[in-house]
């Protein structure tokens, strides 16, 4: 999904990754997914399970901003950290998890509970 006052230049970019096969949804709407999916969840007594996939406490946070919706300049603001610094984080945690976008991460941090629940709430 892109909106209609996105920059040329994502619109471009969306077009493409949809001509690659890809599926393309705008950052804006990772939060909207990720608190739909937490509301289909089966039973919240469930016990979670508890993955990490060896991330450090700052990639969880980077996770958990990403669940948010938060662009990487607003995550290198929350952290007082550079925009360059944020990417070489995601990288890290794309690497580390097996995913190649911030939907996907989005996904699997909701599933495998990487991320606390309140990231979605403050959404």
């Amino acid at each position: 999904m892109v909106l209609k006052g996105a920059e040329t230049e994502l619109l471009f970019k969306s077009i493409q990754s949809v001509i690659a096969g890809h599926y393309w949804i705008g950052r804006d709407c990772v939060a909207d997914i990720a608190q739909l999916l937490q509301e289909l969840k089966p039973n919240a007594s469930e016990a979670p399970r508890q993955k990490t996939y060896g991330l450090t406490p700052r990639e969880l946070e980077i996770a958990s901003a990403i669940v948010s919706g938060c662009t990487n300049k607003q995550i290198a603001q929350q952290f007082s950290i550079s925009e360059l610094t944020v990417k070489h984080h995601l990288r890290r945690v794309f690497d580390k998890v097996g995913v190649y976008s911030r939907l996907e991460l989005a996904l699997l941090a909701m599933h495998h509970h990487l991320v606390k629940n309140e990231a979605v709430e403050h959404a």
